[in-house]
Order: structure tokens, then C-alpha cells, then sequence
């Protein structure tokens, strides 16, 4: 008797523990805070040199050239029964100094090198559940902010006797729309984990100033174009279901 009593409260048990397993309900959540790590695989390296010369070969400078690693933002989303808006912010800011010698001379140049980044992003995406599982997909538009330079003191050259310093600014902005794709798994009703990727098309509008104190000269230039990118290179997002 006993045991039988026994038996039937270990299956009673069980039963209410996979009808309560079952009744678990892992997109009831309405609303969504992530944490986005983005790039997670891109180079570290901020700042790639590229030297030009002027057209009578008198001088040479330097252009900073963007190249960031991973960055970070923080995102929302309100979900409806199939699809959920979506908000982002990223903001990154990144300053480095690095050491230069070239063939020319026999001293080393001191750089200095700074960069800002501020990105705003905006969208909707549609939902494909699998119990735990979701594929999410849609479109997000895309504004964005950059200011990089360089100041850079280069020591005495055969032409030049005395030290002097060279300062080359830019500031970009960025608009456009982002397809995206992406794959969810909840680790729990309220974590999850995901990742996704997408084509980037934008177009941007570039100004350029740069001062050389080897003869006090400065020039401005603007650039404008458009250019498509595939990414990011590895991404994570951890979030917070509410």
C-alpha cells in the first residue's frame, strides 16, 4: 500500500511537472532590452596609414582611415504577436598614439589619433517561432555620425629644419537602410541569446581639413557617395525580456 502510495505521488509529480514544462510560454514577453556586441571578429588595428603627396612632391601627410573592432550598443523592442519594433543606439569612442619612422630620415614621428562614432537605428522585424527558438528578419533605417583625425609632429627633414605638426580632421554622415536576419534561442522565459546580420546601404557625405605647420597652409575637401556593406563580422546579443 505504501508504495503504491509512493508511486502514484512520483507520478503525480511528473505529470505536473511536464504539463507545467509544456505550459511554459517563452514569447509572452512584451518588451526587450539587449546589449549588442558588434564585429566581434573584426581587426583591433584603429588606424590604418595612408600617405599622400602633394602634386610638386614638397610634402607628405597623413589620412585616417576608419577601422574599427568590436563595438557595443544598447537596443529595445516592443513584440506584437508576430513581428516587434526595434530601437538601437551605438556610441564608441577611441583614441590611440603610435610611433612612425619612414625611409626619408632617421627620426621617429609621434601620432596621435582619435575617433567618435554615434549610430542610430530604427526598424521592424517580423517573427517565425519554434518553441524556444524564433527567426526574426525586416529592415531598419540607419543614420550615422563619425569624426576621426590625427595630429601628427614630425621631427626635422632635409628640407625642413625644425620640428613641425600636421592635424587632418574629418567628419562623416552616414544615412541609409539595413535588411537584416537574424536567429534567436531562449536561455529562459525572460534571457535570451541572438545573432544577426545584414547589408548595409548607405549614403554619406565627407568633409576633410587638414593644416600643415610645415607652411602654414589649410585645405578643406567633401566627398560624397554610396557604398553597401555585408556584416557585421560576428554578433552577439544578450537580452532581457520584461
Amino acid at each position: 500500500m505504501k508504495k503504491t502510495i509512493l508511486l502514484s505521488l512520483i507520478a503525480t509529480m511528473l505529470l505536473n511537472f511536464n504539463v507545467s514544462g509544456q505550459e511554459v510560454n517563452y514569447l509572452e514577453k512584451k518588451n526587450e532590452i539587449n546589449v549588442q556586441v558588434d564585429d566581434v571578429f573584426a581587426k583591433r588595428e584603429l588606424l590604418t596609414s595612408f600617405y599622400m603627396y602633394d602634386y610638386d612632391y614638397e610634402y607628405m601627410y597623413l589620412m585616417p582611415m576608419l577601422n574599427y573592432g568590436p563595438t557595443i550598443g544598447v537596443g529595445y523592442k516592443h513584440h506584437f504577436s508576430k513581428g516587434a519594433v526595434r530601437l538601437k543606439v551605438n556610441v564608441g569612442t577611441n583614441m590611440q598614439k603610435l610611433m612612425s619612422k619612414d625611409a626619408y630620415d632617421e627620426y621617429q614621428d609621434d601620432i596621435k589619433y582619435f575617433s567618435h562614432r554615434e549610430r542610430f537605428s530604427a526598424g521592424y522585424e517580423f517573427h517565425s517561432n519554434f518553441k524556444r527558438t524564433q527567426v526574426f528578419f525586416g529592415l531598419d533605417a540607419v543614420i550615422t555620425l563619425e569624426a576621426v583625425g590625427t595630429e601628427t609632429y614630425r621631427n626635422e627633414y632635409y628640407y625642413v629644419k625644425s620640428g613641425y605638426t600636421i592635424e587632418n580632421t574629418q567628419g562623416t554622415f552616414s544615412y541609409g537602410v539595413k535588411p537584416f536576419l537574424g536567429f534567436k534561442y531562449f536561455i529562459s522565459p525572460k534571457f535570451s541569446v541572438s545573432s544577426e546580420y545584414h547589408v548595409l546601404l548607405e549614403g554619406f557625405v565627407s568633409k576633410n581639413k587638414y593644416k600643415d605647420g610645415s607652411n602654414d597652409s589649410e585645405t578643406e575637401s567633401k566627398i560624397t557617395g554610396f557604398e553597401s556593406k555585408f556584416g557585421p563580422a560576428g554578433q552577439l546579443t544578450f537580452s532581457f525580456h520584461f
